[in-house]
């Protein structure tokens, strides 16, 4: 069976990875790195999870085991703004735009914002919260209720 420092050293040679470039993409110290592509350090959970993920690759295989490369299915989960999401979000963006309105919060010298500024603004609330809602369910969802689209379509 392959140790981790084999398998990153492998991943890392075929996508001409530098160590500091993994740095980078994972968070994990320079040090650390090394250590795991000494083989004199074996990363723990939570670092091989880290590794997987920056480089797409199924954490089994990273740790050794004779499995695919590629990252599993429900890794490729992605949330997505529902319908439901959707609406609560412009009902929420109103709210906050009639409260800002009624308390003249919205206006430049005295004079109320014009429709294009109000249109931009609404634009701008709705991106931010349809962004901090992707993220929430991203970091939220638990694993087993994460089903990627391709896991639901029937197979011929």
């Amino acid at each position: 069976m392959a140790t981790t420092s084999d398998r990153l050293k492998q991943i890392m040679n075929e996508r001409k990875i530098k160590q500091i470039d993994l740095v980078e993409m994972t968070g994990i110290g320079k040090s650390a790195i090394s250590q795991y592509l000494s083989g004199k350090v074996v990363p723990k959970q939570d670092k091989i999870y880290l590794l997987s993920q920056a480089l797409k690759i199924n954490p089994a295989w990273l740790m050794g085991y004779d499995v695919s490369m590629e990252s599993d299915a429900s890794s490729s989960w992605r949330p997505a703004i529902t319908e439901k999401d959707k609406r609560d979000i412009a009902k929420e963006v109103d709210d906050i735009i009639g409260g800002l309105s009624s308390s003249a919060a919205l206006s430049f010298d005295a004079d109320d914002i014009d429709d294009e500024t109000r249109d931009l603004l609404r634009k701008s609330l709705e991106n931010v919260m349809e962004t901090a809602r992707l993220l929430a369910k991203k970091k939220y969802t638990p694993y087993k209720y994460r089903v990627s689209k391709e896991d639901t379509q029937v197979k011929p």
